[in-house]
């Protein structure tokens, strides 16, 4: 649950466009509001609107309410109060979790792809199912995936490591094989650094993940340091070809620039 109040939430949220529109970092407010107030007041009004109610929006009064039969304030915080808890449940760190709780999410090429494969998502001409971030750490990749993973109530993030330790037998195997079989949107994160031994069982320990996850109609996020040469040499075709029939890679170099 967010630790502040709802009102901080969206005056912050007001803040964050405007500084986008403005050409401002969204921490040095009052960004040009004395150097041109008709804009700032203007475009104040104009995000007010957008997002629905203003700070001391009452449910009894609120025009929204009475024409929409419900409170689009609390509509926006009942659904970051979800995004929340779903992101605690998948297991996402509190460093990526406050980051939403705060409603500081900057513009970079890990999140602009994110959007790019959300929209790609919904296209029913295309059938894209996977995203590959690459990229050095860092580049905000694993962050980036939390803004897949937040709108699903089921949802898991994995990290390779895991994959590798638990191994392919004994219930935690089970579980974790079921795990990543269920649920609805899956990141695997840091691909590329388990251990792949001569025996071959890690690899084919990969291949049942992905074929999995190909098969599932939920999304798949991968964050790995490997760029699409890498991984086509580290890994075995039919892995790479399940990963390119139905995914989007792209690789970040920094949090600034592709």
């Amino acid at each position: 649950m967010p630790e502040w109040p709802y009102a901080l939430s969206f005056d912050r949220e007001v803040d964050n466009r405007l500084a986008a529109a403005l050409g401002e970092k969204s921490d040095s407010p009052p960004y040009n509001r004395h150097y041109h107030p008709d804009r700032w007041n203007e475009l104040a009004a104009k995000f007010r609107e957008e997002l629905g109610c203003g700070p001391k929006c009452k449910r009894d009064d609120c025009r929204y309410y009475e024409r929409d039969g419900y409170c689009r304030r609390v509509q926006i915080q009942r659904q970051q109060e979800r995004r929340i808890s779903n992101l605690r449940r998948a297991g996402f760190g509190q460093v990526h979790i406050r980051q939403h709780e705060r409603n500081t999410i900057a513009k970079t090429p890990a999140t602009a792809a994110v959007g790019a494969f959300l929209k790609a998502l919904e296209d029913q001409e295309r059938y894209i199912r996977f995203l590959i971030l690459s990229g050095p750490r860092d580049a905000g990749k694993t962050f980036a995936s939390s803004l897949v993973a937040r709108d699903y109530d089921k949802a898991q993030l994995v990290k390779m490591l895991t994959v590798q330790h638990v191994g392919l037998y004994g219930e935690s195997s089970r579980k974790l094989r079921k795990l990543i079989r269920d649920v609805d949107c899956l990141v695997l994160d840091d691909f590329g650094v388990e251990v792949l031994d001569k025996s071959g069982v890690m690899m084919a320990q990969v291949h049942d993940l992905i074929d999995a996850r190909y098969e599932h109609d939920g999304p798949t996020v991968i964050t790995s340091n490997l760029n699409l040469e890498d991984l086509a040499s580290r890994y075995t075709p039919p892995i790479v070809r399940r990963i390119r029939e139905v995914g989007m890679f792209v690789r970040v170099e920094t949090r600034g620039a592709n």
